[in-house]
């Protein structure tokens, strides 16, 4: 908060002063709250007794499973560091058999000191199947949403059953994209599964959880999609440890 040499008493308090009454008892003016240190709002002794914690990084990440307890972060390209992120789908969006990222954010409604975050024009990022990524442009994937975008999900409609995104906007109108081009199978899981392991032709194997909740206040279509020529088989492991397998080369998965 900054003074050009007048003091306002705290008739309007600040949201930390809301948070914490004290903060308003302790600082009735706007300069000295201005001017305080943390050491000063909080004292010494309760600044020596409270948890410390440190963020390494506040970046938008790719958290990679090294499947031995540890776990790389990599951090995802600059378009995704514009604003917040809050809807993410995960989806191979050319049909090369490695995952890709969809994602949408923004926050217009921020704290009053804070400027609000509205960098965001929607964000497809294709995967190389290493973990590493790369922005498409909106122009290019189809794929725009500059509101305060929030939710994401993906849902399969049609006698066809084509994927749809379906995005949300906070104080404004859901709205849907479809996919022009998608050359893939589907298996759909049950609510009894705990996860399905798609082995590769070329060696490489992936597990797919099944969660409630797929992001961001969303819940999308509970189901794998792949493309057939790439994978060997996939199998579905349920609750109580069963296996069955869903999709076996060169039979044609269900849907």
């Amino acid at each position: 908060v900054y003074n050009f040499g007048k003091s306002y008493p705290l008739k309007t308090r600040l949201t930390m002063a809301e948070q914490i009454p004290m903060i308003g008892e302790k600082f009735p003016l706007y300069k000295q709250f201005s001017l305080a240190t943390t050491e000063d709002v909080f004292g010494k002794d309760a600044l020596a007794k409270a948890d410390h914690f440190q963020a390494n990084t506040l970046a938008s990440s790719y958290i990679e499973n090294n499947g031995n307890g540890t776990f790389t972060v990599k951090q995802l390209p600059a378009e995704a560091q514009f604003s917040c992120i809050y809807g993410i789908i995960p989806f191979d969006v050319n049909n090369d058999g490695n995952l890709d990222l969809i994602a949408h954010g923004n926050f217009f409604s921020p704290e009053s000191e804070t400027e609000r975050q509205d960098g965001c024009i929607g964000i497809t990022l294709i995967g190389d199947g290493k973990g590493n990524f790369k922005s498409m442009k909106v122009k290019e994937s189809g794929f725009f949403s500059n509101k305060d975008a929030k939710a994401l999900a993906m849902i399969y409609m049609g006698k066809d059953e084509l994927p749809v995104i379906l995005g949300t906007n906070n104080n404004d109108a859901m709205f849907a994209y479809e996919f022009r081009h998608y050359t893939q199978n589907r298996v759909l899981l049950t609510q009894h599964d705990r996860f399905a392991e798609i082995f590769y032709k070329d060696g490489k194997k992936a597990r797919y959880e099944v969660n409630i909740g797929s992001g961001y206040l969303s819940q999308g279509s509970n189901s794998i999609s792949f493309v057939p020529a790439l994978i060997d088989k996939i199998t579905v492991t349920n609750q109580k440890g069963e296996q069955r397998n869903v999709f076996e080369n060169p039979i044609v998965a269900y849907k």
